[in-house]
């Protein structure tokens, strides 16, 4: 499911399309990437009996496994290895499709509110300049005014990595969810460098999104 070449790549992306970051890439590859998942995880009952739900519960248990690894990375108090999360986090999702999908959503809908000030910029400025250009345009704005637009233009070039890696990765996903076959492949990759490197770009996201989140309670208050 992850291409670490790809992840190498994207540290290389920004020399391709000039010195501004990837934003209208990062953007679009959000987008995708979030209908993906939204269209995987349907916020309706699933039934293991029957076929055309077994993909969803599947997807449910790549997911609700990867999500507890993150939580693993950001809680140095504890000391399990990738297969014990595995071996914790397999029960627990298995009966819990509502939850995973219902979390999945709130996580996608949370993003998606987050970066819309950077989204609706870059369709603001850019026009019909080509992509090189509306990055520029996009960079120079984020840095006339760091305090309105870093944060989010931050988390949505964070979004764009682990985005790419999951559009890039689609038929290997469904794959794996088509043939039931998300524990052996959890089992076999959760401690291999490309997919320790995924759960790294997710952990980013998970305090990008925080960060963005405690921010607005202090200008809040």
């Amino acid at each position: 499911m992850i291409g670490f070449y790809t992840i190498l790549f994207l540290g290389c992306i920004g020399a391709v399309v000039g010195d501004a970051p990837p934003y209208v890439q990062s953007s679009e590859a959000f987008m995708y990437a979030k209908t993906f998942v939204s269209e995987k995880l349907p916020i309706r009952k699933m039934d293991i009996h029957k076929a055309s739900d077994r993909p969803h519960l599947s997807f449910a248990m790549l997911t609700g496994v990867t999500g507890g690894l993150v939580l693993l990375k950001n809680d140095t108090s504890h000391k399990k290895t990738p297969l014990e999360v595995v071996e914790e986090y397999v029960p627990l999702v298995w009966h819990a499709y509502s939850a995973v999908s219902q979390k999945a959503q709130s996580v996608l809908n949370d993003a998606n509110h987050k970066v819309s000030l950077i989204v609706n910029l870059i369709n603001t400025v850019c026009g019909s300049v080509n992509v090189e250009e509306c990055n520029a345009q996009v960079e120079a704005k984020v840095n006339d005014s760091p305090l309105i637009y870093q944060r989010s233009a931050d988390l949505l070039l964070a979004l764009g990595k682990v985005s790419v890696v999951i559009r890039d990765n689609e038929s290997t996903i469904n794959s794996i969810i088509e043939n039931d076959n998300d524990i052996p492949y959890l089992i076999h990759n959760v401690e291999t460098k490309p997919f320790l490197a995924f759960v790294e770009l997710l952990k980013i996201v998970h305090a990008d999104l925080n960060e963005l989140t405690y921010r607005r309670f202090l200008i809040d208050s």
